[in-house]
């Protein structure tokens, strides 16, 4: 399972330079590659996750999982801060 954490942690590295780069922002989502600050987080707690899974595979699951859902959490924040900008930006 350790693979599986370092593969995710590694697709999260790609992500967090290809958001960066089309967002501009830590915070600002944008279709297709969301915000870094999610692949932050994600890719925080599969490293994390790696690391605890020798020693002690069920907390590591809790981790992952726990960043999994924390992720969520401010991908939906981030998304509705972002139409809401959206509809501001349009209404006359």
């Amino acid at each position: 399972m350790m693979g599986f954490y370092l593969v995710v942690a590694l697709a999260c590295l790609v992500l967090i330079a290809v958001s960066w780069r089309r967002s501009g922002s830590m915070t600002n989502y944008v279709m297709f590659t969301g915000a870094p600050i999610v692949w932050v987080l994600l890719g925080g707690s599969a490293f994390i996750a790696g690391m605890l899974e020798r020693s002690d595979p069920e907390t590591a699951r809790d981790v992952f999982t726990g960043g999994l859902i924390g992720t969520g959490f401010v991908l939906v924040v981030l998304m509705r801060r972002s139409l809401r900008a959206h509809k501001d930006d349009h209404q006359d």
